[in-house]
């Protein structure tokens, strides 16, 4: 097995296989009647549509890992990491998952545009590539970013600026916590079996910030290929989203504080954390503003951005 070869496998393996990408794949692959494609079209409705059930949330998982793992080939394929063009076994699958009806609907209502764009490239409108030697090192980074956002209280953070409870907690029992320093400090500092969701939420979020701050660095260098600087910020750009959504802009600033206090302690603490709250809010305020998103007007040799379909039935890039 060659190098490209062996990097699709793994991605097919680690984000399709072994989080439930392919229970999803198979959910949609069967929804070819008039009735099952309504079911899939209600199973991946807009949550203000209707509350979603606790079955229903684990089934949408399995879509966004779906989406994740088109995500990822997508900017594989940028950086020339897998065959090009994609054998038959996977490329047409993934028109087929991708332009589904519901779940094009789905990417609509949580904008996710990395998947569409595989859809674009796959189809022949959107042809962009980056000759760059350190593109598996870049990849890597980009992996290793992701996997901090895979773990208990990460996760239960990021749930909850998705809109989601868990117990009696939501993100509003966090920034009323964060709003006080002793309510902060007595709610991350408790004995393990007195853990409780807001205890992870409120862990997760200093995880966050941290992740914000290594990825803004990532992204800010100015040697890093303007095409991948967009796809890697595209690729956790809903999260950001969610962030600006749920959490008030004074909120926000004052939960930085917070955080960055909580982890100095030494006798120059207050110009330690006054110099870690400017570097962690410059951080997430650029990463909310989209501006790495964005594509510039000059991109380099073998870079350019999509063709916008000529048609209307085709996927929109959102």
């Amino acid at each position: 097995m060659d190098v490209l070869q062996g990097n699709l496998q793994y991605l097919k393996v680690h984000y399709l296989l072994a989080r439930g990408g392919a229970k999803a794949a198979a959910r949609i692959e069967e929804a070819v009647s008039p009735q099952s494609s309504r079911a899939l079209r209600w199973l991946l409705r807009h949550h203000d549509e209707e509350g979603i059930t606790d079955t229903e949330s684990w089934k949408r998982d399995e879509v966004d890992y779906l989406l994740e793992y088109y995500s990822l080939l997508e900017i594989a394929c940028t950086l020339n990491l897998v065959p090009w063009p994609l054998s038959k076994d996977v490329a047409d699958p993934a028109i087929k998952h991708l332009e589904h009806p519901a779940v094009q609907k789905y990417m609509q209502h949580y904008p996710i545009s990395l998947p569409q764009l595989l859809v674009l490239r796959l189809k022949g409108l959107f042809i962009g590539r980056v000759a760059c030697d350190d593109a598996p090192t870049l990849f890597w980074q980009l992996l290793e970013l992701d996997s901090r956002l895979y773990n208990d209280n990460c996760e239960t953070f990021l749930w909850f600026i998705d809109g989601g409870s868990r117990g009696r907690y939501d993100i509003d029992s966090v920034i009323r916590t964060l709003k006080s320093s002793k309510a902060y400090f007595h709610a991350v500092s408790v004995r393990a079996r007195e853990i409780t969701h807001l205890t992870k939420a409120l862990h997760g979020f200093r995880i966050f910030l941290q992740f914000c701050v290594d990825l803004d660095a990532l992204l800010a260098d100015p040697a890093l290929p303007p095409l991948f600087r967009v796809e890697a910020w595209k690729y956790f750009a809903y999260w950001f989203r969610n962030l600006s959504l749920y959490v008030e802009e004074n909120d926000l600033q004052r939960a930085i504080g917070q955080v960055a206090a909580w982890k100095q302690s030494d006798a120059d603490a207050a110009r330690h954390t006054a110099s870690e709250v400017k570097r962690i809010r410059a951080s997430v305020e650029r990463l909310s503003s989209g501006e790495f998103g964005r594509f510039p007007n000059q991109l380099r040799d073998g870079e350019r951005p999509p063709k916008q379909p000529a048609r209307r039935t085709r996927p929109k890039i959102r």
